[in-house]
């Protein structure tokens, strides 16, 4: 008996490592096929805009697409607590879907006999316009959900924050699209977005859904 037990552990730590090579090779694979956006990223050339020594704004090749990356730290409290508030209140509790949202979502919309809100988190909506087409299907929006489930288990939550905050989309200035709330501080109310006051920051939060 002592060799059947001997080769059933043996097969038990190749199920077991097997298993860990396909969770490291999917993690791999996320990282390669799915990588957060980040400083520096984008096709084409790029034009850089100071006021003084301060970027204030990155213009990314033909796309008038206006945007400049800031960290995760320089975003005041006041500006992440009100984004939260609007767009997704348990970003921190739900790991890329919340099942909560989804369902008052439904219960609106039936109510309301057409679509009033779409229950969709911030890593959802980092996904859809990072990696996907802005085509209204079912199919769509699954490739969402699950891109965001594995999105949630690649990257931390503050990765997320701060590549969502920086990509939102915000508005035109002129032909400029206004992407990340940095630009969006500079662009609407001439100041960096670590001196946002409350209200700016509510304005700013509220324009994400508008």
């Amino acid at each position: 008996m002592a060799w059947l037990y001997r080769r059933s552990g043996r097969r038990t730590l190749l199920a077991f490592t097997a298993i860990l090579a396909v969770i490291g090779g999917l993690y791999a694979w996320i990282g390669w096929a799915f990588p957060l956006p980040a400083p520096g990223k984008g096709g084409g050339p790029r034009i850089r805009l100071f006021a003084g020594s301060e970027e204030i704004a990155v213009l990314h090749g033909l796309s008038h697409r206006a945007r400049v990356w800031r960290p995760l730290s320089d975003f005041p409290e006041h500006l992440v607590d009100a984004v939260l508030i609007a767009e997704d209140r348990r970003f921190f509790r739900h790991g890329g879907l919340d099942g909560l949202a989804i369902f008052r979502a439904i219960l609106s919309n039936v109510r309301g006999g057409r679509v009033l809100q779409g229950g969709s988190t911030i890593t959802q909506q980092l996904v859809r316009t990072a990696y996907l087409s802005g085509e209204r299907t079912w199919g769509r929006k699954a490739r969402e959900a699950l891109l965001a489930l594995l999105i949630e288990r690649r990257y931390s939550k503050s990765q997320i924050l701060e590549a969502y905050l920086n990509t939102v989309y915000l508005g035109h200035v002129g032909s400029l699209g206004v992407y990340g709330l940095g630009t969006a501080a500079r662009a609407y109310f001439s100041r960096p977005v670590a001196e946002l006051t409350l209200a700016e920051a509510a304005s700013l939060a509220a324009m994400i859904q508008g």
